[in-house]
């Protein structure tokens, strides 16, 4: 996964807005800044004026672009039209599809970060069952009920 400043302060100000608590989303932001400093892709404003996506949204496209990208994951699939992103053979999918791509390529890995996120979290402490259902809320109702599937057959 890549992004520009744009995406993430995009990112950062909608969950502001949506989920307040601004101390802990800025510190989530930053440490992801810190952690994964060379994934911000740069030099693709140029690109910007020529795509024919949705005029919000022309910067991603750009972005992925200029980062060579195969997939923007999105829940705004209908702001990128085909015809956008035949030329670049990119593909837009919705976060549900892309996490459940995740899970059936890499069913243990995908399994093992949903324990690692859950046991992380700890204000509130957060059991598996409760962020899987978090997730569904949040868009990806398919990948939470498939995890579970999978989480029991493992267990």
């Amino acid at each position: 996964m890549r992004w520009t400043a744009a995406i993430l302060e995009e990112a950062q100000r909608n969950l502001i807005a949506n989920r307040g608590d601004e101390d802990r989303i800025r510190r989530r932001f930053i440490a992801l800044r810190e952690h994964f400093e060379d994934w911000e892709i740069t030099g693709y404003e140029d690109l910007i004026p020529s795509m024919i996506c949705d005029e919000k949204d022309r910067h991603v496209l750009a972005a992925a672009i200029r980062g060579g990208a195969t997939q923007i994951v999105s829940s705004n699939v209908k702001d990128f039209p085909p015809a956008s992103l035949a030329p670049y053979d990119i593909d837009v999918v919705p976060p549900d599809e892309f996490l459940l791509n995740a899970l059936h390529m890499y069913p243990k890995d995908t399994v093992a970060v949903l324990h690692e996120q859950a046991s992380a979290l700890r204000r509130p402490a957060m059991t598996i069952e409760t962020l899987l259902s978090g997730l569904a809320r949040c868009g990806a109702p398919e990948f939470a009920q498939e995890a579970e599937v999978v989480i029991a057959a493992t267990s």
